[in-house]
């Protein structure tokens, strides 16, 4: 991807941005000051100074549009050819004035130049007019349109030292602006990679202190009953047990699992396997929690349908997907879980025919909303609503999309992609 197509630019070329901005502000008013000079003195100019100002002139105001849009590839092309451009109106003018614009023009190249080929570029554009200047100044050879000054030869050497050593301090400058806006760029990224840890810490807080105690503190309810021998063990409690401590054990590695892609997404492991067993599996892990309010839930996901992609995410996505349809169902009601199979994606969804959610709730689902409360649901179950994050986090990480469709009273359709095995 080229640097124009990115939306996040850089920091060093950002900050070069502003120097084309400057650099193509100035040289707007100038040429055209310079162009209506010319004018007004000579109402016919004929003239290869003149006609190189004709040129320029539009391009720097471009150039000026183009840096405060913020495209600094494009701008700095532009900017290097206004100053060949610029190299080549400087041969016409007199030794001093052509020392006077080179100068400026090689100290704009430490700040113009987006990238190393344009650096070359624009310094050697530069050397190739003061190459020319000088050996006709020389009289090696001459040329129409480039006048000389008839200096002597011990100053001329002295003006190829001078000129030499501005180059060679442009160079160097040139790279040591370049490594240390390198090294603010890294800065600056450190600074994003720890704020987006130190997000992941709140996030992770959050989940554990508002999710985590609450079957956790079950246990130790149920725990301390059965111990003061005012709680019969039987199926039912025991069943209580198991379901609550599942709920716990999702609910960690839900949160190891994220936590550890958040920071590295190559811990991303991808196999091909049977989606329709990966949804049954995480059916029967929620059979205790369903069965408390007597939904049935409907596995028509098809059977040969084979999917590319990380198996443990995939079961966490469906496990929060489930837990949540049965969270919102009505006693007594159902969940249809279907897929559809096209060219390249797998699409599965999970129906429920429970409470719906509204548009503001909606819009607010997959997205890290501060303050966000999630709704209780039919039988007043709590939760943060973080699940549905680590579900899209999960589903991206997959190549894939995941979404909603709701409607208040009615029920919620929750849906995601993945990309097909192709052995499917």
């Amino acid at each position: 991807m080229s640097i124009d197509q990115n939306n996040v630019i850089p920091y060093s070329q950002s900050l070069k941005c502003r120097f084309i901005l400057v650099f193509g502000m100035i040289g707007s008013i100038t040429t055209t000051s310079q162009f209506l000079y010319l004018i007004i003195t000579d109402p016919v100019p004929n003239t290869a100074f003149f006609y190189t100002l004709c040129f320029a002139a539009p391009l720097l105001y471009i150039t000026t549009y183009f840096a405060y849009k913020k495209r600094p590839l494009t701008a700095s092309y532009l900017a290097i050819i206004v100053s060949i451009l610029g190299c080549f109106a400087a041969l016409n003018l007199i030794f001093a004035a052509f020392l006077t614009m080179i100068m400026i023009f090689v100290f704009s190249a430490i700040f113009i130049s987006i990238r190393r080929d344009q650096m070359v570029i624009f310094y050697l554009s530069m050397i190739l007019s003061a190459v020319i200047k000088i050996l006709v100044e020389l009289k090696v050879f001459s040329i129409s349109f480039i006048p000389h000054s008839s200096l002597d030869n011990e100053s001329i050497l002295f003006i190829c030292m001078f000129l030499f050593s501005v180059f060679t301090y442009a160079f160097i400058v040139n790279y040591l602006i370049n490594r240390g806006l390198q090294s603010s760029e890294k800065l600056i990224d450190t600074s994003a990679q720890l704020e987006e840890t130190l997000k992941v810490k709140d996030q992770l807080i959050t989940l554990i202190s508002h999710d985590l105690k609450n079957p956790i503190g079950n246990i130790s309810m149920i725990a301390n009953e059965i111990q003061r021998k005012t709680l019969p063990i039987t199926p039912e409690v025991l069943d209580m047990l198991k379901d609550t401590s599942t709920k716990a054990s999702n609910l960690i590695e839900n949160l190891t699992r994220w936590s550890v892609v958040r920071q590295d997404e190559t811990m991303v492991r991808k196999e091909i396997f049977n989606l329709h067993e990966c949804i049954q599996e995480n059916i029967d892990l929620l059979n205790i929690m369903s069965r408390q309010k007597q939904i049935e839930i409907i596995n028509n996901c098809h059977n040969k349908a084979d999917v590319n992609a990380d198996r443990s995410m995939i079961s966490t996505v469906v496990r929060n997907l489930v837990s949540n349809a049965i969270k919102y169902s009505h006693d007594n009601g159902k969940i249809e879980i279907e897929t559809e199979i096209n060219k390249d994606y797998i699409s599965t969804s999970i129906q429920d025919f429970g409470v719906g959610l509204t548009a503001e709730h909606r819009n607010k689902l997959f997205h890290n909303h501060k303050g966000y409360a999630s709704v209780p649901g039919t039988s007043n179950e709590k939760g943060s609503g973080l699940g549905l994050l680590i579900s899209k986090d999960f589903v991206t990480l997959n190549g894939g999309e995941i979404g909603v469709e709701s409607e208040l009273g009615k029920g919620s359709r929750f849906w995601f992609s993945i990309p097909v095995s192709r052995d499917s």
